[in-house]
């Protein structure tokens, strides 16, 4: 790789020092998730959550769908802050110039935008959810990244190339591994 691609590996090297110096982890910085609490963070949601109606669909990995996460009004208030708001969705990955960041991507054609102005992070209904998130997961709220919000357009029919998508594909960055925030534990 060095031989081939000395120019890339140089590009990408450098972006890893700047990010280190604009965001050195901290010596004294404790996991968000400490290891083995993941599966009984797992467990504990099965039983201490029956009200947000879980379903375990799988053990190893560990995946949990949450059919009433949401309220309505909760709903309604993060569908308000993302109206006119959505752009195309993006990947991070490796860019042209050999920088990491918002690339194109074949896992999903779909608009999203992110819970990062004033009116959505100051919404009480909002920072209800994230009280939510941090208390089922067992994470500080400070840990989460802002929330996502995606919007699909509506399908004719199912098959149709005009139908938004998003594909299976994970969430794991290996040069999140060597950030401040670490790699992402839920999604």
């Amino acid at each position: 790789m060095l031989v081939n691609c000395n120019h890339t590996c140089a590009k990408v090297g450098l972006g890893k020092r700047q990010y280190n110096a604009r965001c050195p982890i901290p010596p004294n910085r404790t996991a968000a998730l400490p290891p083995g609490v993941l599966h009984r963070t797992f467990d504990r949601a099965m039983t201490d959550f029956a009200d947000l109606k879980p379903e375990r669909i799988s053990v190893d990995p560990p995946v949990i769908i949450f059919h009433k996460f949401f309220s309505e009004e909760e709903t309604d208030a993060f569908i308000r802050h993302g109206r006119g708001r959505y752009s195309k969705s993006l990947a991070a990955g490796l860019r042209e110039d050999g920088t990491f960041g918002d690339v194109e991507t074949t896992i999903r054609s779909s608009q999203h935008s992110w819970c990062q102005h004033d009116a959505c992070l100051n919404d009480p209904l909002v920072q209800q959810v994230a009280r939510r998130v941090a208390n089922v997961t067992q994470t500080p709220e400070t840990n989460a990244e802002h929330a996502q919000l995606v919007y699909y357009h509506a399908c004719a029919r199912v098959g149709d190339p005009n139908c938004a998508f998003y594909g299976r594909h994970s969430d794991y960055l290996d040069g999140d591994l060597e950030r401040l925030q670490g790699v992402r534990i839920y999604t």
